[in-house]
């Protein structure tokens, strides 16, 4: 019994304490989802251009997890962009619904961005069509800004 208290001590100092060092302001809490939600948009603009090296730029070089798409995982950015150029090939236009973006902020340098939206892609051969995607993103703070570090990504056409 004796052991346990300083256990227990111990654990409210490691645990509790920089726990309480960290709890943000509304006004910090609402920054940080604005400023995310304005870089889930912008990510999204890009791909709207097609530009895909823009939109490679919103992902971190240090904290890289990967991404999750179609079936498969690829935990590189290169991989990452490789995978988007092959699939692009055939595709002519690109248009995004604004996403329905819900933050979720786990520390005051990681949030939880969750979205879903509709995307029209315009294929080379006139083709078009419409996809209902959802996705599920982490975002990290780093010296350099907000940045991607995991994406997991669903998408069915449209019937």
């Amino acid at each position: 019994m004796k052991r346990i208290v300083p256990v227990i001590g111990l654990m409210v100092l490691l645990f509790v304490v920089p726990l309480q060092a960290q709890v943000l302001t509304d006004a910090q809490k609402a920054d940080i989802e604005k400023s995310v939600k304005d870089l889930v948009t912008q990510y999204f603009r890009a791909w709207e251009r097609l530009d895909l090296d823009g939109a490679i730029k919103f992902w971190s070089r240090d904290k890289l997890i990967g991404q999750m798409a179609s079936g498969r995982a690829v935990t590189t950015l290169e991989a990452v962009l490789e995978s988007w150029k092959g699939s692009n090939k055939t595709h002519k236009e690109h248009k995004i619904d604004d996403p329905d973006v819900r933050i979720r902020i786990i520390s005051p340098d990681a949030v939880v961005a969750q979205f879903s939206a509709s995307w029209k892609i315009v294929f080379t051969n006139g083709n078009v069509t419409t996809y209902n995607f959802i996705a599920t993103e982490l975002w990290v703070k780093e010296s350099s800004g907000w940045k991607i570090t995991f994406e997991a990504a669903s998408s069915a056409a449209k019937q």
